[in-house]
């Protein structure tokens, strides 16, 4: 389980960054405020959130498989 864990925190740091970093370049290009920003951080975490969801199934699936022993 160690192996899950590990590859689901991995993955989801760097979503999360890439995901923190286009924000902030779109916000900034684009000069929105505030609430602009929070708007395009929704925008642009709920598929963030899937992803990582996504990623912590696979591992788990791929740790669990009696084929990979």
């Amino acid at each position: 389980m160690l192996g899950f864990v590990s590859v689901t925190l991995f993955v989801a740091s760097e979503v999360v960054a890439a995901t923190g970093a286009g924000v902030w370049a779109l916000s900034g290009l684009l000069g929105l405020g505030l609430t602009g920003t929070e708007v395009l951080a929704a925008l642009f975490g709920v598929p963030a959130l899937y992803v990582i969801f996504k990623c912590a199934q696979f591992a788990l699936i791929a740790e669990t498989d009696p084929a990979n022993d």
